[in-house]
């Protein structure tokens, strides 16, 4: 299994761990058709979460080799800048925010395979499923109608 970082166009990105990227792109759907999306390997990943006194748990931060990666490969605008928005002076949060409307324009989604069949085309343009998803359903529905019908006369 590896891990995958998805980063979407609005700026926001998921990790998620799958087997490949297809099934990284399929899990992904949960929160949106990631296809033609650049989806980045992550080797080196830590996350550190916090239970509140209320029994919430509340997202900490990320480790150190994941939080550069992040920087350089998925926000490269606001990583140049090496400032904190903690600590800003109003002229860096001026810069910051620049950058983060740089960041939220840079990425768009690559064109990508269309299905198989018309019928997968017709489902997709309704529900924007992933296309390996609409292929599985599409084969699968086909073999089970296919292994139900009684064809005529004898075969060639």
């Amino acid at each position: 299994m590896a891990l995958y970082l998805c980063r979407w166009e609005n700026g926001d990105f998921s990790v998620v761990q799958a087997k490949n990227k297809e099934q990284a792109i399929e899990m992904l759907d949960e929160e949106a058709n990631a296809e033609g999306l650049p989806l980045y390997p992550i080797t080196d990943f830590m996350a550190h979460f916090r239970l509140t006194d209320e029994g919430l748990v509340e997202f900490e931060g990320f480790g150190e080799e994941f939080g550069d990666h992040v920087r350089e490969r998925v926000y490269p605008a606001l990583g140049e800048l090496g400032l904190s928005p903690y600590e800003a002076s109003p002229e860096e949060t001026a810069r910051i925010k620049k950058a983060v409307e740089l960041e939220r324009g840079r990425i768009k989604a690559k064109r990508t395979i269309e299905p198989d069949t018309e019928l997968g085309k017709r489902i997709k343009a309704q529900t924007d499923l992933p296309t390996s998803v609409i292929n599985r359903y599409t084969g699968e529905a086909a073999k089970e109608v296919l292994s139900k019908a009684k064809p005529r006369g004898k075969p060639n």
